[in-house]
């Protein structure tokens, strides 16, 4: 039976990296000439996927981990005092890894999950196709609120009071769609903004579907080739993320127009949206690439049909260039 490493290790093997943009742009931010090619590259393609794609990878290839067993094994010194500082402190450290078991058992629940993400899936779509009559929406938020903090805790870890995981936090996708969702929330008629929570939480939940068979019941993938249409669905997430950004920007321009017509609910969505925005900029490249190609357009219909127009355009380009991109510093976990 695979557990769900092996599982993350077998993804990441068949995963295509040329293939995802995001990645490409990602991997251009480094400089490998301080090291191996071979081991800069392996070591980020780990980093990314563990960070976007799936949090169960190990951090190190199965045969780097033997490697470090048998260089312990070598060591009896540092293990002999290692077992007598265990036992001088075992109390304390029981409970602690008590606790953290406890944590571990609820956010690494498979099957909790996968229900999240496909009640998410199921609210989202019946209050997108039926009239927002109640809180159709405000429930299908909530349900991915709860999603979106479990596979935040389980990236990120249970929380703690530094910068490292402050910032390890804001940096996550989960805990901007978090904020998202939170901009919505409560609001009457916006069926529109459930369309990237529908195309996560379907993802997700073929995601959990495809890790939960692969640990509990392989038999199953091999039927009907139902494994192999799992991965492709995973495979194309890259695509589905980047119409999630167009659909975004789209969103941007539906809140400008219909959001004075709200009051003052529809004047704070839309300053929380812009706020979003800036981040999924700043943070993702399939945010940048989407703005950069409604940008090619913009220009290119102006300059024929509009010259005269280009002026102001440029203005409020030069008002969306404040958005940097994020850069990180190094290639270390």
């Amino acid at each position: 039976m695979a557990s769900v490493e092996e599982e993350a290790e077998a993804l990441f093997i068949s995963y295509d990296f040329a293939a995802d943009e995001e990645f490409v742009e990602y991997r251009s931010r480094f400089d490998s000439t301080g090291a191996s090619s071979e081991d800069v590259e392996t070591k980020l393609r780990r980093r990314y996927f563990r960070q976007r794609i799936d949090a169960n990878l190990p951090r190190e290839t199965p045969a780097s981990n033997a490697s470090s067993r048998t260089s312990r094994r070598h060591e009896p010194s540092d293990a002999s005092f290692s077992n007598s500082h265990a036992s001088s402190s075992r109390p304390a450290t029981s409970a602690s890894s008590s606790g953290t078991s406890v944590f571990e058992k609820i956010v690494e629940k498979a099957q909790l999950r996968m229900v999240l993400n496909l009640g998410t899936f199921l609210l989202g779509i019946v209050a997108i196709a039926l009239p927002d009559i109640g809180k159709r929406v405000s429930r299908a938020l909530f349900v991915a609120m709860l999603s979106f903090i479990m596979s935040l805790l389980r990236v990120v870890g249970g929380p703690r009071l530094n910068k490292e995981y402050l910032s390890k936090v804001l940096a996550c996708d989960d805990f901007h769609y978090l904020m998202y969702c939170t901009i919505f929330f409560e609001s009457r008629n916006v069926q529109v903004c459930l369309i990237p929570i529908v195309i996560f939480s379907a993802v997700n939940s073929v995601r959990e579907l495809h890790r939960w068979l692969s640990a509990n019941s392989p038999s199953m993938l091999q039927r009907f080739e139902l494994g192999n249409r799992l991965q492709t669905v995973l495979r194309s997430s890259p695509a589905l993320v980047m119409t999630v950004a167009k659909y975004e920007i789209f969103l941007a321009f539906y809140l400008m127009v219909t959001g004075f017509s709200r009051g003052m609910r529809g004047l704070f969505m839309l300053f929380g949206y812009s706020n979003f925005l800036q981040v999924r900029y700043q943070a993702s490249a399939y945010s940048r690439a989407a703005w950069g190609q409604l940008d090619g357009t913009i220009q290119g219909l102006l300059a024929k049909y509009l010259p005269a127009a280009t002026p102001y355009y440029e203005r409020i380009r030069s008002s969306v260039k404040r958005f940097s991109n994020a850069r990180m510093a190094s290639p270390e976990n």
